[in-house]
């Protein structure tokens, strides 16, 4: 998704207007102000094409009265048949709308707001712009966390991005690692792990070159590449990737952090897998305590870390702290998942087949 970048423009009034407005709203992303941020890009996209506006919902839509009714019936919202010219300020400012619809978890919504920032990147630079290529990359985003089985779209959404920016960049360049690294996530979501690693290593030999070993970027390509040799149970290269991206993200985030509780647990995993178990445990206990200080109590996450320690300690035989886990994973797994989740269905089999066994 793009960067936190001001802009600057010498055109007419209304564009003027709207470049302040926007760099407003990239003043309030940077202060993590997403409410504030997303009231100044409304502004400015108003600013910009008076007669489009922004729906309630943030998705783009006509309105030929210029009356900002909210959630009408039969809007229409912005296609390719619509505004053929709009200043070159409009992908990014749809780009930032869609980027917060998406933090807000609408990823529809969001869908919706990158193709027509993706049509306006098209009429204002050609088919074959870095802007064009950025919009692919993040509808290929959008459709893999949509849902698996949106995974063929993703991808081919990702190879138009990558001919894209290969052929503005070279083959070396970081927007072209991204696009790798998202590719070889599509693979891992199909659990094709093998393929995974082809993508995962060339942008991680991209990033390491061109970012160098602190960034974090690089961090996140090694701990993707570390699940997938993992994957492939090749643990020695897994541990030696998760200890890479523990070492920078121990570097650039807090202490207590998400992704430091889910490298911790992946350590762990490893640790468990070759009977270390003192090393194993400790880690566990680790993750779950950096885990709840970056999430809290009551979170899915945690939930499943508590069932990983009971399956360490149901695996070991010790069917009483394996109890005292799964019951505290299924005590936040019905407080904050639906009653027919799968999660549940699970603890509540591992609940039973200790009592089975007793």
């Amino acid at each position: 998704f793009p960067m936190c970048e001001m802009l600057c423009t010498d055109q007419g009034r209304n564009v003027v207007s709207a470049t302040l407005l926007f760099n407003m709203g990239q003043c309030h992303r940077q202060a993590e102000n997403f409410d504030q941020a997303t009231h100044y890009y409304r502004r400015s996209w108003k600013a910009l094409v008076g007669d489009i506006i922004l729906d309630a919902k943030n998705r783009v839509r006509l309105n030929e009265q210029g009356v900002d009714d909210e959630d009408e019936e039969g809007d229409e919202y912005l296609t390719k048949t619509s505004c053929e010219e709009l200043p070159a300020l409009a992908p990014p400012i749809l780009q930032n709308i869609g980027q917060l619809q998406y933090r807000l978890g609408k990823i529809g919504d969001a869908i919706k707001t990158y193709e027509a920032s993706l049509h306006h990147a098209e009429a204002a630079h050609g088919p074959d712009h870095i802007s064009v290529g950025a919009a692919l990359n993040s509808l290929g985003v959008l459709h893999y966390h949509l849902s698996s089985d949106h995974s063929a779209k993703a991808m081919d959404l990702f190879r138009r991005s990558l001919a894209i920016r290969t052929a503005a960049h070279g083959r070396d360049h970081p927007e072209v690692a991204t696009t790798l690294n998202n590719m070889g996530r599509i693979h891992v979501q199909r659990d094709e792990f093998e393929e995974a690693l082809k993508y995962y290593e060339e942008a991680l030999e991209i990033r390491r070159a061109r970012l160098g070993i602190n960034s974090l970027d690089y961090a996140a390509t090694a701990f993707n590449a570390g699940q997938s040799f993992h994957q492939r149970n090749k643990l020695d290269r897994a541990l030696e990737l998760y200890r890479e991206f523990l070492r920078v993200a121990r570097t650039k985030f807090s202490g207590n952090h998400r992704d430091v509780a889910v490298v911790l647990s992946g350590i762990a995993q490893i640790h468990q897998e070759r009977d270390e178990h003192d090393e194993a445990l400790k880690l566990y206990e680790e993750s779950l305590h950096v885990g709840r200080a970056a999430l809290g109590t009551y979170h899915s996450e945690i939930a499943m870390l508590l069932n990983r320690i009971g399956n360490f300690h149901f695996e070991r035989e010790d069917l009483d702290a394996a109890l005292r886990a799964y019951h505290e994973g299924l005590k936040i797994e019905r407080k904050v998942l639906e009653p027919d989740h799968p999660n549940i269905i699970v603890t509540l089999s591992n609940l039973g087949e200790i009592h089975r066994q007793r």
